[in-house]
């Protein structure tokens, strides 16, 4: 099944905790009514771009981010005998694996801040 799907580009910043997120990914899924497939971009230094013909689908969609922060352990990797740094996720899972962040994504170049917290209020 094909769709008619309307794309747009989305820029923006996330902070966590009143600083700029220095590395992770964001994902735009649509939710609701919105159909059509999920984009993302890379976030560095607390900035991400989705350009246009990667687009993000026009309507309601569901907001996914996450950011891999090291541990300060060494884990053996599965693959080889390297010692590789431990990473754990640096973003709340309120924010990502049980995400309830929307946003109704517009025609139109949309910019979007997101600036989440540690500790849900």
């Amino acid at each position: 099944m094909k769709y008619n799907v309307r794309k747009t580009a989305v820029k923006g910043e996330v902070k966590l905790d009143g600083q700029p997120v220095a590395t992770g990914r964001i994902l735009f899924e649509p939710t609701g009514d919105t159909t059509g497939p999920a984009a993302g971009a890379s976030i560095t230094n607390g900035m991400f771009e989705i350009p246009a013909e990667m687009g993000v689908t026009v309507g309601k969609n569901l907001v996914r981010i996450n950011s891999n922060k090291p541990t300060g352990k060494k884990i053996k990797s599965s693959v080889t005998s390297d010692l590789l740094d431990e990473t754990v996720e640096g973003i709340p899972e309120q924010y990502n694996t049980k995400s309830k962040l929307e946003k109704e994504i517009e025609e139109g170049v949309n910019e979007i801040s997101f600036d989440l917290e540690s500790v849900a209020k």
